[in-house]
């Protein structure tokens, strides 16, 4: 506090993206929503790919983002199936356009951008890294909980169903985070 704003010398405080719950538009049905859910699977899908590619160096966080990156993939098979059911026929070929307006961008988890994701994890302790997962984990977790209470057809079960394995996610991450000490 000594010298006041005359002390600031420009620092600032760093830390990784701020994953923040992903707002999906009011009156939204089942068909955009799983698709809008579909679209942050596939960008973490994507983060935690580059992830394991480039920042991860011990075998076992590798093996761990990687069963987390397969578990984004299968979550994106099943979102589509359940679009698929819910409209009574499969969506478009390049789903989910057609069914939502598409970002210029790719998200993830959270409402990161994928981009500002990356750039800010090459370098970091995995440490960071892993917590940053453990966030975007929770807000999925959080975000298919939201989605099973507004639904009241055949994706109510989907996203419980989704729901609860985030929670697996957030318990494996959470356990590698903590084996580090």
């Amino acid at each position: 506090m000594e010298g006041g704003i005359n002390a600031y010398h420009g620092l600032v405080a760093t830390g990784g993206p701020e994953a923040g719950m992903a707002w999906f538009p009011e009156g939204s049905g089942t068909p955009q929503l799983t698709a809008l859910a579909w679209l942050l699977e596939d960008g973490t899908e994507k983060f935690y790919h580059s992830a394991c590619q480039h920042i991860c160096k011990e075998k076992e966080h590798r093996e761990l983002i990687g069963m987390l990156e397969s578990a984004e993939e299968a979550h994106k098979k099943r979102l589509l199936e359940t679009c698929s059911l819910i409209m009574g026929r499969a969506p478009v070929d390049n789903f989910p356009e057609g069914v939502i307006d598409m970002p210029e961008e790719a998200y993830m988890e959270g409402g990161v951008k994928v981009s500002e994701a990356l750039e800010w994890a090459r370098g970091q302790d995995i440490r960071d890294v892993l917590e940053l997962m453990i966030s975007l984990e929770a807000n999925a977790l959080d975000l298919y909980i939201r989605m099973s209470r507004r639904v009241e057809d055949k994706a109510k079960g989907v996203f419980t169903s989704l729901a609860e394995e985030e929670r697996v996610h957030l318990n494996k991450l959470a356990g590698a985070l903590a084996e580090l000490g």
